[in-house]
């Protein structure tokens, strides 16, 4: 899963996509999934399920989640977590054409 940038309309929105996924998905926004989607995915990054729950994020809005998986995915590529990239920039995704990469 990579994190990166890209322009919707008039606006920058943050995007997820899956890169496993065999079908050419060309990111989703964050703010279009359920809080415990948008859960789901970030105990997928931080491999711990335990941390954020719907329990203990009661008082932080979904916009909110959606934001610490941003800040999570931007601090394990400038910590080069794992040796992998895990979040673009918007020129780093239109240049690797990130919305247009299909899974293996």
């Amino acid at each position: 899963m990579i994190g990166f940038m890209s322009t919707f309309k008039p606006d920058m929105v943050f995007k997820t996509k899956n890169l496993r996924e065999k079908r050419n998905n060309r990111g989703a926004k964050c703010d279009v999934w359920t809080k415990a989607d948008i859960l789901k995915r970030l105990a997928i990054i931080i491999d711990d399920s335990e941390m954020y729950t719907l329990d203990n994020t009661e008082a932080i809005l979904k916009p909110g989640i959606c934001v610490i998986m941003e800040i999570v995915l931007r601090f394990y590529t400038d910590s080069k977590q794992g040796g992998k990239i895990w979040f673009l920039t918007p020129e780093e995704a239109l240049i690797n054409k990130v919305t247009g990469l299909a899974g293996k």
